[in-house]
């Protein structure tokens, strides 16, 4: 029987990888609405029976390619990965998180490009469609205490989150380097979308990039031309200290946890601290609340939390986890969490190995900016998550770096 299924995923190989593009495209369009005021003009029950239908799907499709599946890893990737998202899901966890899991395995050996492509195009139409909505009255039009609009996201941060990841995708697919012109241009569209949302944390992850792209220009441009440096007695101390970059880019994923959970100990009453660090300091104290209440399980666990400024909704206190390393493990529990920096460090592994210096940069800001926003789990905002087994131009393994760090 096993063999029979074997056998016919081979022959339809290619129409199996068409169903998956369809499944992602629509879990994907799915959890966009989800993230959005969109969802009050769904039926509930329908909205949720087109989710789980899509889940079992997704679980079938897993099946067959497991029975087909030859490289002992890959077939390990896809058992290992959804049989830990499971374990979580009968534990009461979040069904996204199952479906991160399902898609992550099920995008081992899938064209990368192609899968973020697909991102890129839906997601950037269905924030079109949700700004127009907002506009013409069909959903709720915020403008929050700080002056940041909605323009139909849940919160403010989420629309300026969108556009990040948005760039982030584009930079990354796009083969030319950017122009002068173009720099100005994003440099200015980035601030006015601040003035807009007052998403502080994706203003700063936003111009850093621009000015890492712009330095892997320079640098690009700079060896087309032949230009090659001169031996120095210093060349010996900047290989070491190449060397210690390159580490530290692998690692930064874990470097940024690390911080993170330092921070949240080290933490004092937040009065101290400097008026243009207080958003910080009141995550922090959030955090270290959480830490003193739920504690950390192996599975996860519920906790209350309190979003959206207290605009949507009941009035009451905000509490709400907004760093991702925090809210993965206090939420989604350890198992879920070490799965996470396992394989957000294997993917930036993987774009160091083979030079892709726009991705490794592009994953390196989604390392920092989860350190105050939430969406590192979230495939709709961060699709390169699923990209830690996927095929690149060029890379028939698709899985296995060409070289070492």
């Amino acid at each position: 029987m096993i063999a029979f299924i074997g056998r016919l995923y081979r022959n339809h190989g290619q129409t199996c990888d068409r169903i998956f593009y369809l499944l992602f495209a629509f879990c994907y369009a799915h959890r966009f609405v989800g993230s959005t005021l969109l969802l009050g003009l769904l039926p509930s029950f329908l909205y949720k029976a087109s989710y789980g239908a899509a889940l079992s799907v997704l679980s079938f499709l897993l099946l067959l390619e497991l029975c087909a599946e030859e490289s002992r890893t890959l077939r390990l990737i896809k058992i290992g990965i959804p049989a830990c998202g499971l374990l979580y899901g009968f534990s009461g966890g979040n069904l996204n998180i199952v479906a991160l899991c399902c898609l992550i395995a099920l995008s081992a050996g899938k064209d990368a490009k192609k899968i973020v492509s697909i991102a890129l195009g839906l997601g950037v139409t269905l924030l079109c469609v949700t700004f127009l909505a907002s506009q013409m009255g069909y959903i709720p039009y915020y403008i929050y205490d700080n002056g940041g609009h909605n323009f139909g996201s849940v919160y403010s941060t989420d629309f300026a989150a969108h556009i990040f990841y948005f760039l982030l995708i584009y930079r990354v697919l796009k083969k030319e380097r950017f122009s002068r012109y173009q720099y100005i241009g994003l440099a200015v569209f980035t601030w006015y979308l601040y003035r807009l949302t007052r998403a502080r944390a994706t203003l700063i992850c936003m111009l850093l990039f621009l000015v890492v792209c712009g330095f892997i220009d320079r640098n690009q441009n700079e060896k087309k031309k032949g230009t090659k440096e001169e031996k120095e007695p210093w060349s010996s101390l900047r290989r070491y200290a190449r060397s210690g970059l390159l580490f530290g880019l692998h690692m930064v994923y874990v470097l940024m946890a690390c911080g993170s959970f330092l921070a949240v100990l080290c933490f004092q009453n937040v009065r101290s601290y400097p008026r243009a660090l207080q958003t910080v300091g009141a995550r922090l104290e959030m955090s270290r609340t959480a830490f003193q209440q739920y504690g950390v399980t192996l599975l996860g666990q519920k906790i209350y939390e309190k979003g959206n400024g207290g605009i949507k909704g009941d009035a009451g206190a905000y509490f709400f986890l907004d760093c991702s390393y925090v809210r993965i493990l206090i939420i989604n529990g350890i198992l879920i969490f070490v799965i996470a920096l396992v394989i957000c460090t294997y993917l930036q592994g993987r774009a160091l190995a083979r030079g892709q210096w726009y991705l490794a940069a592009a994953l390196s800001l989604i390392a920092l900016h989860s350190v105050i926003e939430h969406h590192l789990l979230e495939f709709w905002y961060n699709t390169f998550v699923l990209l830690a087994f996927s095929r690149w131009e060029s890379d028939e393994a698709g899985m296995i770096p060409k070289q070492r760090i």
